[in-house]
């Protein structure tokens, strides 16, 4: 007996041929790169949620440079997740049509709806890509829209140290670490632990210079 396939199986099948066409690979399932720069990588991403017969598309775009994520995993002392971006914004946000685009499908999948988010993805989401491909336009980003908890600061601080500035790194840090004040939830200790070990490599930077 041939299993029918998901409607989740279907979406990744569709976005992994449309997505390919336009020199993206898929990297997981639901997560597609394409090659920016010898350190650059252009991201997409699908969040499917399903409520009852219907299912939501939620597409994210980023983009990931390999030295600063390498590095905020090594401080962090948790893995390099080869395909997490180092900025990212979801679709819908960076479309400007009225009204806000919801793309929800049932299992009789709606193509003229696919091709409209697809469109998006080229029109609003392969532009952000490649607007953001410098560590200045990453920094930028950042800095315009923090992300929740600490994630944005140790980027910025990471790519300071990249970029030859990591006393500016090294600030944004301090800062963060006088918003955090006497707290002691487990995010505010990597937060510490995540400082020490960037005033470390200040201090092996000196000393090797």
């Amino acid at each position: 007996m041939i299993k029918k396939k998901s409607r989740a199986s279907i979406l990744e099948d569709i976005f992994k041929k449309r997505l390919t066409e336009l020199g993206f690979r898929r990297k997981e399932p639901r997560a597609f790169l394409c090659p920016v720069s010898d350190t650059t990588t252009g991201f997409v991403g699908l969040t499917l949620t399903h409520w009852k017969k219907t299912t939501s598309i939620f597409p994210v775009v980023g983009v990931r440079d390999s030295r600063v994520e390498k590095l905020v995993a090594a401080l962090r002392g948790s893995k390099n997740i080869p395909i997490a971006p180092t900025v990212r914004r979801d679709l819908h946000l960076l479309d400007p049509r009225e009204p806000v685009r919801r793309w929800t499908v049932t299992d009789n999948i709606d193509m003229k709806l696919i091709e409209d988010c697809l469109t998006a993805i080229q029109r609003y989401g392969i532009p952000f890509i490649f607007g953001h491909s410098t560590l200045q336009t990453m920094r930028t980003a950042l800095t315009e829209r923090p992300l929740n908890l600490n994630g944005w600061r140790y980027r910025i601080a990471a790519i300071d140290y990249v970029l030859g500035e990591s006393e500016t790194g090294l600030s944004v840090l301090r800062e963060g670490l006088g918003a955090i004040g006497d707290r002691d939830t487990p995010a505010d200790r990597e937060f510490r632990r995540f400082l020490s070990g960037y005033e470390s490599l200040l201090t092996k930077r000196a000393v090797e210079s």
